[in-house]
């Protein structure tokens, strides 16, 4: 017996990742709804064979799985309408990954956590859960008292808008050797921004913050979390250099074989031939690739990179994953 799900969104770039991967995930779907805005009401969409049209929002929906994928502002106020309603609101925006009491949900890390009764359950930030996922077996393992973290992260993280912004920002930088066209408060192309989000009293951005407080609540420990976020030149992937203390020492032949045992990462370590993590290799995949794994200051210390694609692994297959997590264990 199948399920009924919701996609509010449905015409984001996320949104329409959500439906791709809900198309092949194992989820039985009695029936599928699609919601949007009103300027893309009557849109089709194609599922499991069945063409689906889009649908305003409403307030009546009844669905045993909801996907947001929405602004935080949105999300916050749709939720309360709707959450006694429906089974469970799987929600990507920033509204509710820090409120307490609603689980922030890598599955495979932390997915014990959601309970029968959880209405909402969120879905970390992009930058978070591929690090939290290269990270959990090095945690399991040996524990974390440090991280320091650099990320550089695509375009495809502010949405379709700025995509079509980085191509239209090339090619008028290579006819005219200028750019006019801004999405971001400086131009992209050719360019690396210091900073994603707004900078808060700490100095930190937004998107840095983001990357502290998520972390010590999915592993649910304190862990120290120096985070510098960048954006990028790049439409797909997100790049993460890490520097991790942990608590036990090791050897980085051990760090090799736990990852290559994990099934949520690729390590692609292959020095000989130049063959490490980047953005054109986990684009369009569902897996995190960890590399070049080096020594850091002591034996309990290491430095790697990572990557994977932030529009699947940072938002829309977590999000299936979620769902198929709460399915599998009868949760709705």
């Amino acid at each position: 017996m199948g399920i009924n799900v919701s996609i509010i969104g449905i015409t984001g770039v996320v949104g329409q990742k959500m439906l791709e991967l809900l198309e092949s995930s194992t989820i039985e779907v009695d029936n599928l709804s699609l919601y949007a805005s009103e300027r893309s009401r009557s849109r089709i969409f194609k599922f499991r064979g069945q063409e689906i049209k889009v649908d305003k929002f409403c307030d009546d929906i009844d669905d045993d799985i909801v996907f947001f994928a929405i602004s935080a502002r949105f999300a916050e106020e749709f939720a309360e309408k709707i959450k006694n309603n429906v089974g469970k609101i799987i929600d990507n925006s920033t509204a509710h990954r820090m409120v307490k009491g609603i689980p922030l949900v890598v599955p495979s890390v932390n997915g014990n956590i959601i309970k029968k009764e959880d209405k909402i359950i969120a879905n970390p930030n992009c930058s978070t859960i591929e690090m939290v996922l290269a990270l959990h077996p090095i945690y399991k393992n040996f524990g974390i008292k440090k991280i320091i973290v650099t990320t550089l992260q695509s375009v495809s993280g502010s949405g379709l808008r700025s995509i079509n912004n980085l191509y239209n920002e090339t090619k008028e930088f290579i006819s005219d050797g200028e750019i006019t066209s801004k999405f971001y408060p400086y131009p992209i192309a050719f360019n690396v921004l210091p900073f994603i989000g707004s900078i808060e009293k700490n100095n930190y951005s937004t998107e840095e913050n983001k990357m502290w407080e998520e972390t010590d609540k999915i592993f649910n420990d304190k862990i120290d979390v120096y985070a510098t976020t960048l954006r990028v030149p790049t439409f797909y992937s997100h790049f993460e250099s890490l520097y991790v203390e942990t608590e036990k020492s090791f050897e980085i032949e051990e760090i090799e074989k736990i990852m290559s045992n994990d099934p949520y990462l690729r390590v692609l370590n292959d020095k000989d031939n130049y063959q490490f993590p980047m953005p054109i290799s986990s684009a369009n995949t569902d897996i995190v690739d960890v590399g070049r794994f080096r020594r850091g200051a002591s034996d309990n210390s290491l430095n790697f990179v990572i990557s994977a694609d932030n529009i699947r692994i940072g938002a829309a297959t977590n999000a299936v994953r979620i769902a198929e997590y709460i399915v599998k264990n009868g949760y709705i």
